[in-house]
Formats: C-alpha cells, structure tokens, sequence
C-alpha cells in the first residue's frame, strides 16, 4: 500500500511539474517590467561631452521602460515638464534633425544635422556635421559667447522650451527620422526633448540653427590662386575655315614664365582631381565639336570657342562658368550659345547643386523671373517662366545653372527655358538684397580679391555699390567702352577690340584694372577706382606702366603684369593696388611683402625746378619741371637703391619727379624718403 501511495505522489509530483514547465514556455515572450528612467539614445552620449543624469534632467520622473517589438511607439512625458526658462546662459547646446524626406525645407536640402556646442566659460567648441548617402560635411570651430547668446535667441524665438519633457521612441527604425534637443543652462535649468519619428522642430528654426553655425564655421576667407590659360587650333574644313579654343583651369601661383607652382597654394588632391576633370569635360568638348564640322564655306568660318571666368576662388568653394559660342554648320542663321558652371566644394572636391548653396528652393524660379524681367525691360518671355526655371533647377539638368561670386551669384539661363528666341541669358542676385537667399557658409569671401570681368553684367561690391561695363563697336572698329556705377558713366574711345577688364577689391577699395589695346599687339594700363561718386581715376595712382597678363594668378598678391616700356635694372612700380618689382629678368613679381612704399598724398614744400625721370621726359620739358609749392605728388618708381620717382596728382597731365636719395629702406614712412623731408610739406 505504501509502494503504491508512493508511486501515485510520484506520478502527481512528475504532472505538476510539466504543468509549471508548460506555463513558462507559453510565456517566455512576455516582457519583463522594471521600474527605471527611459535610456537616452546613443547618439546623444556621443555628442553631449557631460552626461545628463537623473538630477540634471527634465526627465527624471520614474517612467516605466518596456522593451517593445520593432514598429511599437513608447511615448514617455515628464508629469510636470518645465515649460518657461528662466535662465539665458546656455553652457550646453545638441541638437540633430532630419529633413531627409520633407519637402519643404530651407536648410539646403535633403540631410540629417548634427550640431553642437560647449562654453568652459571663455571659448565655445562647436562642431557641425550635415551629411546623406551622397555626402558629409564635419566642421569643428572656436567661438565667443555670443554665440551662445545667439543660439537662445532661436530657442526663445521659437519658443523650443515648449517641447520639454518630449521623450517618444520608435523601436526598430532607422536613424533617418526625427529629431532632439537638448539644451543645459548654467542655472542647472535644461530643455530635453526628442522623437526618433517625427521631427517636431520648426523649419524655421532648424534652418536659424543651421545658418548660425554655418557662419562659426565658413572657411572661405583665404584666396586659393587660380589662373586660366586658352588653348587654341586651327581645324582643316572641307571649302573653308574652322578653329576650337577652349580654356585649362590651373591651381596654384603661376610665375613669370607661365609654370605654375602649386606649392604656393596647399590644397586637397579631391580639389586637383575635380579640376582636372573639368579640363578633361572642357578638351572633350572642343574636340566633339570640331569633329562635328561639316563642309565649310569662304563666306563663314566654322568654330568652336569657350571662354572662362573664374567668379569666386577661396578655401570655400571654386566657382566658374564657361560660355561657349560656336558655328558647326554653315547654313545656321545664328551663333548658338550655351553656359555652362562648375562649382567645387575647396576641401572636399565635390560639386555643389542648388539645394546645396540655396535656403529657398522654392522662391528662388520667383526670384530669377523678376531679376530677369528688370534686366531685359519689354522682352516677351513666356508666362511660364518660372515653372520652367523651377524644373530645371529641381531636376539640376544644367538648362538654369549658377555660379558663386564674392557677395553675390551669377545665375544662367540656356536657350529654350525662359523663350523660344536663339541665345541665353545671364543674371546676377545681389546676398545683401536678399538676406536668405543662400547658405551663410558661402556669405563670408576674402577681404581681397582679383577677378576677370564680363561684359554686360552686374557686379555688386561692398558698400553697397554696383558696376556693369559695356562696349559699342562701329563699321569702322572703333570701340566705345563704357564703365556704370549707379548714375555716373565712365567711357573711353579705344581701337581693335574692347579692353579686358580686372576688379581687384582690397577692403573698403574697389580699383579696375583696364588693358586698355594700342592698335597693335601691346597694351597700356589704367585704374579706376569705384567710389560713391562713381568711377574715377585714383588721385595717387600714376601713369601705369604695366598692363595685366592675360594668365595671371587671379590673387591680388601675386598679379603677373607686362612691363610696357624698357627699363633697365631693378625697378618698383607703386599703385593703390599693390607694389610690383621689376626682377633681373625683366618682369614684374608682388613685393607687397617686402617694400611698404604706397601711401597717401605730400606736397611739394617749395616752388621749384625738378629732375624728371629720364632724358625723353627732360627733352619734351626743356630739362627740367617747375613746380609750384603745394603741388600734391604720390609715389611711382624706384629703383630700391639710388632713387624715388613721384608723380604729380590732379594736373591735367600727369608729371614724373626723379629724387636722388641718400639711403633706402624697406619701412621707409611716405614723408621721408632718405632725406627727403626737406622737400614735403
């Protein structure tokens, strides 16, 4: 009996056992519950240099944390989340957003943002970081605490603090959505919130953040040397003529026998690769074209031409446009045109599109249409202008296509896109007209500039001012330049063909360099300056003795000149724009760095006759100059050595003052020349 109780306990034991087995099993997919504060997400531990524990959040309410499926929501609120802050001292600042898939957005395009920033109370260390499957852009920068100052600005502005205590999460989707914040003031007050979702931050804010560090961070205030040489080739036409020219784009500071050293310029091999590829596209081109030459004529010369401006060249972004004209088939009525840009991030190498430089995508056709509209008065575009301008730009198929310069941008449109009439058009967009129409890292450009200049075109300069050239042509060639700025016009009657043009700006100095045709092949120069009176020729600039090479690095410290007239011996040529060193070679190189001779205005003390500058100066005057006490001179030439020239400002013809000088040095001040006081007042 005890054998058989036993067995039946056994067999009991043994049921209930499966039983609690059976109970586990049915229920191993049940989460465990524990009571703790919801995690905070990694990429916020990567980016917030002090953790954020309990005390220190909004957040620090028990919340439970479940470990849902992938796809189910937890959305966590603080029961009493501080919604007005009372400080304004930020000593902390994160925040990442995604407009990966919204539509409408001013931050320059499709991407996900990082951007922080820290003050140990002297410096704030930010960085930025914005990037896609195509792209990434890191940047790292020091600032003051304005900035920080600025920063709470869009948070009250916007007012984020309403957000705080935001705390949902999406499990098992990717990182591409949402947003967070996360701000810590130096009262131990904070603003958390985030959702890996929905992005909960206003457009308008999120574009605030971006463009204000955008602007802590923009590089472009170096100039990178970039010159441009043209290669040119007859092409053999069955019964006629025919020629390609198109244009090579060099980095680096070219020399005075046309070699090019890019050591002068440390850049990125992504920047040479995607120069080099320019020139590769440019050649190919040219060559396509002059394959594509039919049979010619006598009457019509069948060609190709490309010519290049470089409209912007800084540590920032490369910018340039091609404008090409050609005749590849004698029975066409008209010369087609077509232009073409390119504009290269400086670090990266790789090409910048609308969405990459422009804050208003969507208003920007609007824009253009109105720009254009005020360019070409009584033209009868088509109505649907602007739609057209808007799918050219959003399918970037180069038919609408722009071009960066230093405080505004040129923007092209090709034939067939704003009417059905032969030939394109060309458009500038001053930044200071229009405050958000591009990303503030393309904003800031260096202090001093050099650039080629094109006909037809508007140019916007610091202080507001503006200048636009223009040239006529007669049966005779005789050619009527024209130089505007606002109402005052400025013009010359030249031969051949019209001048080439060089803008060089030197902080709040605007000067024209003109190369100014003799009739033959030769040159001579002049400057203008551009002022709020409009254009004038520089009281203390003289009578130039160099013209501009046509393949000068375009960086106002190293301009390659001609030498217009023979000098013999070492030789320093003194403008407004710089000073240049006629070297034992016979050609002019910078010496900016080595002799601070340009200046202002003295006068002469006392009348007088005085030495000119040479033996041909001295017959046309009968041996000497008088001039009269109180004539203003400024300095011209020198030979670094034995003597200073200077010229005579605000006469009718300009005059040339030789002066022996007992001693010479580099520092010499304006006023005393080796000796020279007794002569200035």
């Amino acid at each position: 009996m005890k054998k058989g109780m036993v067995v039946g306990l056994s067999i009991m034991a043994l049921i209930g056992f499966c039983i609690v087995l059976f109970y586990q099993v049915t229920h191993i997919d049940k989460p465990v519950v524990r009571k703790s504060m919801v995690s905070k997400r990694t990429n916020i531990i990567d980016f917030v240099t002090e953790t954020i524990s309990d005390e220190e959040t909004p957040l620090s309410a028990e919340i439970e944390d479940e470990e849902p499926e992938d796809g189910i929501s937890v959305k966590n609120k603080n029961k009493i989340p501080q919604k007005e802050i009372e400080s304004s001292e930020i000593t902390s600042f994160y925040c990442n957003f995604s407009t990966l898939y919204e539509e409408d957005t001013h931050t320059m395009g499709n991407k996900q943002w990082k951007l922080r920033a820290d003050f140990d109370g002297k410096t704030v260390k930010g960085s930025y970081k914005a990037f896609n499957s195509d792209s990434n852009d890191e940047r790292r920068f020091d600032a003051d605490k304005s900035f920080m100052k600025e920063l709470f600005e869009i948070i009250r502005r916007y007012d984020l603090a309403s957000y705080n205590g935001l705390d949902n999460e999406t499990k098992g989707i990717p990182d591409e959505y949402g947003a967070t914040l996360s701000v810590m003031f130096e009262s131990g007050e904070n603003i958390y919130a985030s959702d890996n979702a929905e992005n909960f931050l206003p457009i308008d804010a999120e574009d605030a953040f971006v463009q204000l560090f955008a602007s802590a961070c923009a590089k472009g205030s170096d100039v990178i040397g970039v010159s441009v040489t043209g290669h040119y080739e007859d092409v053999e036409v069955s019964g006629g003529r025919g020629h390609i020219s198109f244009p090579l784009v060099h980095l680096g500071r070219t020399d005075a026998f046309g070699k090019v050293d890019e050591l002068k310029y440390p850049t990125e091999d992504e920047l040479h690769e995607a120069i080099d590829n320019i020139n590769s596209f440019e050649m190919d081109e040219a060559l396509a074209a002059k394959d594509s030459f039919e049979k010619g004529s006598k009457d019509k010369e069948l060609f190709y031409d490309s010519d290049l401006f470089v409209t912007r060249n800084d540590t920032e972004v490369i910018s340039l446009y091609v404008r090409e004209n050609s005749r590849r088939d004698v029975n066409s009525s008209s010369i087609s045109s077509f232009y073409r840009t390119y504009n290269v991030d400086s670090i990266t190498g790789n090409e910048l599109e609308f969405s990459d430089v422009f804050r208003d995508i969507q208003g920007l056709p609007g824009l253009i249409e109105e720009r254009l509209r005020k360019k070409y008065p009584g033209h009868k575009f088509d109505k649907d202008i602007e739609e057209h301008i808007r799918k050219s730009i959003t399918e970037n198929d180069g038919d609408v296509c722009f071009a960066l310069g230093n405080g505004f941008t040129h923007i092209f449109i090709n034939e067939g896109v704003a009417d059905n009439e032969p030939g394109s058009y060309h458009v500038t967009l001053p930044f200071e007209d229009n405050t958000k129409l591009i990303s503030n890292f393309y904003t800031a450009y260096p202090e001093k500039t050099f650039t080629r200049l094109d006909y037809d075109t508007d140019y916007f300069l610091r202080g507001g001012l503006d200048f636009r050239m223009e040239y006529e042509i007669d049966e005779e060639e005789d050619i009527t330049w024209r130089g505007i700025s606002g109402r005052q016009t400025e013009e010359l009657s030249l031969y051949g063909y019209a001048p080439e043009v060089y803008l060089t700006t030197m902080k709040d100095k605007n000067y024209l360099f003109l190369n100014v045709p003799t009739g033959d092949v030769s040159f001579y120069g002049i400057v203008y300056e551009i002022t709020e009176n409009g254009i004038e020729i520089p009281e203390d600039n003289g009578d130039l003795g160099l013209s501009v090479i046509p393949e000068t690095t375009l960086d106002p410290d190293y301009v390659l000149m001609y030498v217009n007239e023979v000098i013999d011996g070492t030789v320093c040529f003194m403008y407004p724009t710089g000073v240049f060193k006629i070297d034992d070679d016979g050609f002019p190189v910078p010496a900016s760095k080595e002799f601070r001779l340009t200046g202002g205005k003295v006068a002469i003390r006392e009348s007088g006759r005085y030495n000119p500058r040479n033996s041909a100066d001295a017959s046309h005057s009968g041996g000497m100059f008088y001039v009269a006490e109180g004539t203003e001179v400024t300095p011209y030439a020198s030979d670094l050595s034995n003597y200073i020239d200077f010229i005579t400002v605000g006469e009718d013809e300009s005059r040339i003052i030789r002066f022996t000088i007992d001693k010479f040095s580099s520092d010499m001040k304006l006023d005393n020349f080796g000796g020279l006081d007794k002569v200035f007042k």
